[in-house]
Parts: structure tokens; C-alpha cells; sequence
């Protein structure tokens, strides 16, 4: 009786070390990419960062322009969406910027802004910009952008 215990503990020893393995974790977005939701359509993109000053009236800004080009490009043509944040000048804390609109442009012409219903951005610790963005268009056509997100994207 004595040797079975002994068996059964090492038995339960064993298995409490065995190696356990569980769903892969999902990875995570990539480095400059973003994605986006265009009237419930999917669309990925390479994201790229410009940052300019502007002036509006006697205003100064900084403008943090997230560059979002489609990939794979669309058959009827190029398709870039520009994701503008306003800033205080010389500032790189994102909590001082915010979202100013979005601005899908066609084939280089063809343009359609979205007027900004939600947004974030942080700074990330590499020293660049994630976020996500919302917005919509009412006139003349009705357009929807939803659940944006760029990673990690660096000027």
C-alpha cells in the first residue's frame, strides 16, 4: 500500500509539471499599419506620418497627418485616407492633439471628408503615434468610417 501512495504522488507530481499549452495569443498589429471599417467594408492600409505647421487666422498649429495608403490599391485607381490631428506647436504629447477630420482622396482628385465623431492617440514607447479614429460624412453622400486604428506609427 505503501509503494502504490508513492506511485500515485509522483504520478500527480509529474502531472502538475507537465507542460500545458493553450490557444496561441493573437498577434498583435504590426508597426505602421492600420485598418479601418468604410460603410461595414474592411480596409488595410500602411501607415505613414507627416507632421507640418499650419496657420489658421492668427491661430499656430502643429498638424500630426496620418498618411493611410490602401493595400492592396483598389483596381479603379489609387485611395489614400488622411487623418489629421491638430496640435499645439513644437508639442509631441498626444494628449495635446485632437482630431481635426478625415479626408479620402481618389485617384489623386476625388475627395470626400469625414467630420470626426470619436478618436484617441498616445504616444507609443518607440517614440511614435497609435490611435483610432471615427467619422462621418451627412451631405451630399452619406459615408461612414468606423473602428480605425494605426499602430505604432513613426514620423
Amino acid at each position: 500500500m505503501k509503494h502504490l501512495l508513492l506511485a500515485i504522488g509522483e504520478v500527480a507530481t509529474l502531472a502538475g509539471c507537465s507542460k500545458k499549452e493553450g490557444p496561441a495569443p493573437e498577434p498583435g498589429p504590426t508597426a505602421g499599419t492600420a485598418t479601418y471599417q468604410r460603410d461595414g467594408q474592411t480596409v488595410n492600409c500602411q501607415a505613414t506620418i507627416v507632421r507640418m505647421p499650419s496657420i489658421q487666422g492668427m491661430t499656430y498649429y502643429d498638424i500630426l497627418e496620418v498618411v493611410l495608403t490602401t493595400i492592396p490599391q483598389p483596381a479603379i485607381g489609387s485611395e489614400v485616407l488622411y487623418v489629421n490631428y491638430y496640435g499645439t506647436p513644437g508639442v509631441t504629447k498626444a494628449s495635446s492633439f485632437y482630431l481635426e477630420g478625415c479626408t479620402l482622396v481618389r485617384n489623386g482628385a476625388q475627395y470626400t471628408t469625414y467630420s470626426p465623431t470619436s478618436y484617441t492617440l498616445v504616444n507609443t514607447s518607440g517614440g511614435g503615434y497609435s490611435g483610432s479614429f471615427a467619422g462621418a460624412v451627412t451631405a451630399p453622400d452619406i459615408s461612414t468610417i468606423s473602428g480605425g486604428i494605426f499602430t505604432d506609427v513613426r514620423l
